[in-house]
């Protein structure tokens, strides 16, 4: 969902012109950059300010019929790579199991050196530590996420180009109706076949339908939530606040997590099930809710928000309500 609205935003930002929009993507990759390899290696503006570029580059005058196509190849990227592995698999089946083996001997390694270094490091070895991790993910990223993220984009981009969102807002009703039910069985169905790929066990023609279903999965339950938040936007002025702050928020969870989970902070890195995991989300949750409508109340914009157009005009925003434009 979050890369299907960034394509609409991308569509929004177009009129601008090219540079515009290149620029705009320059800076939020350079918060990305800052954010993978001083707070969370799992950063995501990075990979979505390259994917605003490409399709700046390459689609900003495409139409929707084109925009569809190419999202639909690309969205099947994922199954079709699982696919490959099928026969793979089968027809050198000891050299994949010893590949299989050394991948998840090398992941345990990592795993316990992450926690040793996360858990009890000081902030020099944990940000040594990050620094070579944020490097190989964005080293693959161009192959892993890159395809799927392109293709949410192209849809977002090509959903502006129909007025999905302009008067008449009526006809996500029928789209909710379609796409929650379609959303939720390919899901289940993914989450049930994919198992494999996610343990590298067993890589069978069930794993890439699972695959092919997460796929069609992310399409229609995205749309499924744009439609409920369209429909049902009225009901949820609780989130409103936390949305018109996303990546201020996204920040603050980021700078927060890293003092409670790393060494240099409270260190529970590799110390929490699951269970008391979820009580650190709803805690972080309500953080944002409480802090996002107070801000607001003083303030236009969110302060990375503030100082992401700031620099992507290169010219001083007003920040305060009130202030002059």
């Amino acid at each position: 969902i979050l890369a299907f609205l960034f394509g609409f935003g991308l569509f929004r930002q177009l009129p601008r012109g090219p540079k515009f929009a290149f620029r705009r993507s320059a800076v939020l990759a350079a918060f990305g950059l800052m954010h993978g390899f001083l707070l969370w290696t799992g950063d995501i503006l990075v990979l979505y300010a390259c994917t605003a570029a490409v399709v700046t580059a390459f689609f900003r005058t495409a139409g929707p019929r084109t925009l569809l196509a190419w999202a639909a190849a690309l969205l099947a990227c994922p199954a079709l790579g699982v696919g490959l592995l099928v026969p793979i698999s089968k027809m050198a089946p000891e050299e994949f199991a010893k590949a299989v083996a050394e991948s998840r001997q090398k992941e345990q390694e990592g795993k316990i050196l992450d926690t040793r270094t996360y858990s009890s490091g000081s902030f020099i070895e944990i940000t040594r530590r990050r620094v070579a991790a944020y490097s190989d993910e964005l080293k693959s990223m161009v192959w892993g996420l890159s395809p799927s993220v392109l293709g949410m984009f192209l849809l977002g981009l090509r959903a502006g180009r129909l007025g999905w969102f302009d008067g008449d807002t009526s006809h996500f009703r029928r789209r909710l109706f379609y796409a929650a039910p379609i959303g939720l069985m390919t899901s289940a169905y993914a989450a049930a076949n994919a198992l494999g790929l996610s343990q590298l066990e067993k890589i069978d023609w069930g794993v890439f339908f699972g695959a092919a279903a997460d796929s069609a999965a992310s399409v229609f339950l995205s749309q499924a939530y744009i439609a409920s938040v369209v429909l049902f936007g009225d009901r949820m002025r609780l989130f409103q606040a936390v949305g018109r702050m996303a990546l201020s928020n996204y920040l603050l969870t980021s700078i927060v997590m890293t003092f409670f989970f790393n060494g240099y902070g409270a260190g529970y890195f590799g110390k929490m099930s699951r269970f008391q995991l979820l009580h650190v989300v709803l805690a972080m949750w309500a953080i944002n809710l409480i802090w996002s409508p107070i801000w607001l109340r003083s303030f236009r914009y969110g302060p990375a928000e503030w100082a992401w157009r700031s620099l992507t005009y290169w010219e001083k925003q007003p920040m305060r309500i009130g202030a002059a434009s």
